[in-house]
């Protein structure tokens, strides 16, 4: 018999982002089998390392020199290098045995990705930190 549950991981997958943004906002992840997925996924060691090496490669990118015209996506440098430390301990964080919050992660997810974070976007000095603040209280939340 074919029921909806062997179709869940295609729509998690395809649906990951909102999914994503509902955690990141501190949706009930008991809501729907759904969200208890992509949570599930988030918190996941593959994730979890992919985007350890995620923040490590923002720092990295801010730390080398802008030759000209690049297709790399610019970093907002002078936040990143003022935060390196931190941002690092937060690779750390999710590289560790700890059990980690989803809502944590899917924030630092989002920073990552998302154009408009203050990690790219033109943003006023501390946002990143406040940023970085936000996800690394939500990383340790249960």
């Amino acid at each position: 018999m074919f029921t909806a549950n062997l179709l869940d991981p295609a729509w998690v997958w395809l649906r990951k982002g909102s999914l994503d943004s509902r955690i990141a906002l501190g949706a009930d992840l008991t809501e729907t089998p759904q969200l208890a997925r992509r949570a599930r996924q988030l918190t996941s060691r593959r994730c979890r390392r992919s985007l350890a090496a995620g923040l490590r490669n923002l720092v990295d990118a801010a730390e080398e020199q802008r030759r000209g015209f690049s297709s790399a996506v610019p970093v907002e440098r002078e936040q990143i290098l003022h935060e390196a430390g931190f941002i690092l301990q937060i690779a750390l964080d999710l590289e560790s045995d700890d059990d980690l919050a989803p809502r944590g992660i899917a924030l630092i997810e989002r920073m990552l990705i998302h154009g408009d974070s203050p990690a790219y976007a033109p943003s006023s000095p501390g946002s990143l930190r406040s940023a970085l603040i936000h996800a690394h209280a939500a990383l340790h939340l249960s």
